[in-house]
């Protein structure tokens, strides 16, 4: 059945233009991955950044952050406003990356934001990139999806499939096709 949905597509004058991938992990059980941040948090600290779940009256810093800092590829803008859904939780589905001396906005993720009970979006500031904080931001928040019940992580629209396998042992759970038509 999904190749002949392909089939017609394709004879309608479609064109794959790429492909967009969901991933997911086990958070409870034999097989859920090492959460533990401490180490890496304090490693993080000697560099002036803190990692922590946001606060309510720092929506429109993060929004700024995001749409600021995750520059394309990235889509910032769009990114931006779905960081700010996660704030419709309480306290907000969000952990973000702070760098104490500048009040700069190294990094964030989110949960529940795009869609309920997923992780993402999540991105990192590229200067910050390199240095843990992703791993930091990743993990913490999926101790949080844990907390919050969920027994499995869904992780959203990834990117790069690499950092997620090796950091948490995710795996690809979904795969969508796109397709578009020149008019």
């Amino acid at each position: 059945m999904e190749q002949y949905g392909v089939a017609v597509l394709r004879a309608r004058g479609y064109e794959q233009t790429g492909t967009t991938q969901d991933m997911e992990v086990d958070l409870v059980g034999p097989g859920a991955p090492d959460l533990s941040t401490e180490a890496d948090e304090a490693r993080l600290r000697t560099q002036g950044i803190v990692v922590r779940r946001a606060t309510p009256d720092e929506r429109q810093w993060v929004a700024d952050g995001v749409a600021r800092e995750m520059v394309p590829p990235t889509p910032g803008r769009r990114w931006a406003y779905l960081a700010e859904q996660a704030f419709r939780q309480d306290p907000p589905a969000i952990e973000v990356a702070l760098e104490e001396q500048t009040g700069a906005f190294p990094g964030f993720a989110a949960y529940s934001a795009g869609r309920w009970g997923f992780l993402g979006p999540m991105g990192v500031a590229p200067r910050a990139r390199h240095a843990g904080v992703g791993s930091v931001l990743l993990k913490r928040c999926l101790r949080d999806m844990r907390a919050d019940g969920y027994e499995r992580g869904e992780i959203f629209s990834v990117g790069p499939i690499p950092f997620y396998a090796r950091t948490i042992d995710a795996r690809i759970s979904r795969v969508f096709y796109r397709y578009a038509k020149r008019l």
